[in-house]
């Protein structure tokens, strides 16, 4: 929650503008604007004043009217001049950013973003870097860098979530989900829209519920959720007036396919007129009311002719010649357009020409809509496996930080490494703070090795299979099992094994690649995941994993521990398995010949295992 330069109450009007900046813009603006009325008399600060002009700006830059916006930051410049303020003033400068992307200057927007982060940063509050972080998200969307927005738009999250503020929280969740959506990462996005659909609904902002509520209504619509997209529908039917409140054209869209799966045709028609009689603009909302209008005469041509009701005939096929227009007057829709809209009109499109009895034409774009979704399932694997490059960046820097701390007192030259490295663990810790978040909110790590457990092989792998199919490259599972493990935990006891696993695990991570999975799969058993590779370097990578193992230092109360081996077996993808299933079960085969063969040894899956 931003402070001026002198500490506020908690009651002070400024602060109670602040908090509800985000949540209910219009309290914001009444607020602020109480704050300048009573100015002199309540004896306000000029940097009190500052930010009530701030607020002011803030508000009608985004939901009010532009010349207002501007005449009210340009009162809170001057008031910032005199309050010598540096912290209002450089938010000052972020809501000019806002302003100059509200007037469609993008370019100087960027520029202005690039000045502000060279120069002197004040002493930001969290809800300050969600603010910031927030527009530079949305900027960097806007130009086309969708990985840099994404950190952007986790790092607004964190910041919002550390500063407490309801408004902050629902709208960065908003935006990270609407940005997983536009990657079709859609699993994250169903996940950040439905936590914000619901932190919205705790808040009672309709607005807010609505604006949640239209993103989950695309997610599902893309997911084929049909029965949660009616619960969806029904959470707004709770709010009497939401469908007649909202009239911007894509929330009208989105509200008609809600009506649409829920059979309410009549609704649908009508929100089809409104957002027709509005502005439609180019690309994906004008593409979304060509599907919803096409889907709708389609419905209407299967819907059942009650008495006095004239039949629908020929509404299927004026259903695809309104797509086939479309498509056809947009040139190359895939290039210029939504990809999910593009996708979904070849769909409509495949199912009029089949109910048309045109196969031909139904196939073709059946295919069409095909090789769209392949584009669209390539961008997700992408943003998800950047998402998971990042977290390991941010591990191994933490290893490397912890290495650096017990070096420390051996010499100058480790201190000055420590220093280095704790700066740059908190650069990557500025750029990847959401990961933070999720490792914390899903259980995906073993508690002893720190390694990624089952349930995150479960969730990632076949995505990693997914991509390796697509590119044609290939792909090792190798399952890794410690030899006489079971004897040495009864001749030396379980707290002797858990330093042997803790050092085994210690081995693998510093041989694996920063895109290798490790995971401990139970007990004494580990399972690799190594994209890229065949049967020859997993061999030479599970060497060096033996290797590292004997090197690494025992603690001194446990010298007398047996020197740690494990045997391994190998499994190819795709010689040995298209299915993480299969995979694993050749590995643990694989696994079954090595120690049948001696143990100690890498043994690769063969359909005739050889003879002990």
């Amino acid at each position: 929650m931003p402070q001026s330069s002198a500490a506020l109450p908690l009651s002070h009007p400024v602060d109670q503008a602040w908090q509800v900046a985000y949540l209910a813009p219009g309290q914001s603006l009444v607020l602020a604007q109480q704050v300048i009325a009573a100015g002199p008399e309540a004896r306000a600060s000029a940097s009190d004043l500052a930010q009530a002009w701030l607020l002011v700006a803030l508000a009608e830059v985004r939901v009010g009217d532009r010349q207002r916006a501007a005449q009210a930051l340009a009162e809170a410049e001057a008031m910032c001049a005199a309050a010598h303020d540096m912290r209002v003033s450089g938010l000052s400068s972020e809501v000019r950013v806002m302003l100059l992307r509200r007037d469609g200057r993008h370019a100087d927007a960027l520029a202005l973003l690039a000045e502000l982060d060279a120069g002197p940063q004040p002493p930001w509050t969290d809800h300050d870097q969600f603010l910031r972080h927030n527009s530079r998200g949305i900027s960097e969307a806007l130009r086309g860098q969708a990985h840099a927005a994404l950190r952007h738009f986790y790092t607004s999250l964190v910041a919002a979530r550390a500063s407490g503020v309801p408004g902050a929280v629902i709208t960065a969740l908003g935006n990270l989900g609407s940005h997983h959506l536009y990657l079709h990462n859609l699993e994250d996005a169903r996940t950040l829209c439905e936590e914000a659909l619901q932190a919205s609904r705790a808040a009672g902002q309709l607005q807010m519920v609505v604006s949640a509520a239209v993103n989950l209504v695309t997610v599902y619509r893309l997911l084929g959720r049909h029965d949660d997209l009616q619960k969806v529908a029904e959470v707004l039917n709770q709010h009497p007036g939401a469908v007649a409140a909202h009239t911007h054209t894509g929330e009208a869209l989105a509200l008609a396919t809600a009506a649409l799966f829920q059979g309410d045709l009549a609704t649908t028609r009508a929100l089809l007129d409104q957002a027709h009689g509005q502005s439609l603009h180019r690309g994906r909302q004008a593409l979304y009311w060509v599907w919803l209008q096409a889907r709708c005469w389609m419905a209407e041509e299967a819907a059942p002719v009650g008495p006095g009701q004239a039949a629908g005939a020929g509404k299927v096929a004026a259903a695809q010649a309104l797509i086939e227009q479309t498509l056809a007057a947009r040139g190359q829709p895939e290039q210029v357009d939504s990809p999910q809209d593009v996708m979904e009109l070849h769909a409509a499109a495949a199912e009029a020409c089949e109910r048309l009895g045109d196969l031909a034409a139904a196939l073709d774009h059946t295919r069409r809509g095909h090789r769209v979704f392949q584009q669209l399932a390539d961008q997700g694997a992408r943003a998800r496996l950047l998402a998971l490059q990042v977290g390991h960046d941010l591990d191994q820097a933490k290893r490397e930080r912890d290495e650096a701390l017990r070096l420390q007192q051996r010499s100058e030259e480790q201190a000055r490494r420590l220093e280095a490295l704790n700066l740059e663990l908190q650069a990557r810790i500025d750029e990847t703070a959401q990961l933070q978040v999720l490792l914390r909110e899903q259980a995906l790590r073993d508690p002893l090795t720190g390694l990624f457990n089952r349930r995150y092989l479960d969730e990632v792998v076949p995505g990693l299979l997914d991509l390796a199919a697509r590119q044609q490259r290939p792909m090792a599972v190798a399952m890794l099992d410690l030899d006489h493990f079971k004897r040495l935990n009864d001749e030396f006891g379980h707290e002797a094994g858990d330093q042997v696993l803790e050092r085994f695990a210690s081995s693998l991570l510093q041989v694996v690649r920063r895109s290798d999975v490790v995971c401990r799969y139970g007990g004494e058993e580990f399972v690799l995941i190594l994209p890229d590779s065949g049967g020859t370097q997993a061999e030479l990578l599970l060497a060096e994993v033996q290797q590292a193992l004997d090197l690494a230092a025992p603690d001194p109360a446990a010298t007398r521990l047996p020197r740690a081996t494990f045997s391994a077996g190998v499994a190819l993808f795709p010689a040995h398995g298209q299915r993480f299933a299969s995979l694993l079960a050749r590995a643990d085969q694989a696994l079954y010949d090595a120690k049948r063969q001696g143990r100690a040894r890498v043994v690769q899956f063969s359909e005739a295992p050889s003879s002990a």
